[in-house]
């Protein structure tokens, strides 16, 4: 057999094996950068327990949501409200689905390890202010908002999917906020929310 030939037969070879690993490779990467977060879970489970309820976003969707104006500040945008609309579920629903009606506070851990503990209380009497300048405001609840693509979270990046699950918790502003006593509480707002563990 000559050498052209032998030649030739291992480049075919060689093609059929990459074109193989080639697809193999995209079937696994489209599963796992799913947008619409289909394939990613939120998970909910009492704070020592390995027992736990998973949701994927549209389980969270089910559940209905509701879509809300909220006001809030952090350090960009020279400290002024930020005025927004977000659209997602109200926290105690989302809790109660999961069979945590009596939740007094929750531990909440995003994609990257990031984690915040809060009172379920305190989260439910904060408020909304309708621009800069009002003093009173309108009670809020807490929701865990889904995030298009495109859509702000976090420290003002867009949400990428291939970051995480597009749910952030979004809550209101202390009746406090003002021009003079500032209440930075969209610092407090985790994106990507991944994981809720709560204490009854």
């Amino acid at each position: 057999m000559s050498k052209k030939i032998i030649a030739l037969i291992l480049c075919m070879i060689m093609a059929i094996m990459a074109v193989g690993c080639g697809s193999s490779e995209t079937s696994s990467e489209d599963t796992n950068n799913d947008s619409s977060g289909s394939t990613k879970v939120l998970t909910i489970l009492k704070t020592g327990s390995d027992k736990s309820t998973e949701m994927t976003t549209d389980d969270v969707k089910k559940l209905g949501t509701v879509t809300q104006s909220y006001s809030g500040r952090n350090k960009s945008n020279n400290n002024k409200r930020i005025i927004k609309k977000y659209t997602g579920v109200d926290l105690k629903k989302l809790l109660e689905k999961a069979g945590y009606k009596n939740a007094k506070v929750i531990k909440i851990t995003a994609s990257d390890g990031y984690t915040k503990e809060y009172e379920i209380a305190t989260l439910y009497d904060l408020y909304a202010y309708k621009d800069e300048k009002s003093t009173k405001g309108t009670k809020v609840n807490p929701i865990i908002a889904i995030a298009k693509e495109g859509t702000q979270m976090g420290s003002n990046e867009d949400f990428d999917p291939n970051d995480g699950m597009p749910l952030q918790l979004v809550y209101g502003q202390a009746d406090y906020d003002s021009e003079d006593t500032k209440d930075f509480n969209m610092q407090g707002w985790v994106a990507y929310v991944e994981k809720i563990e709560v204490e009854e």
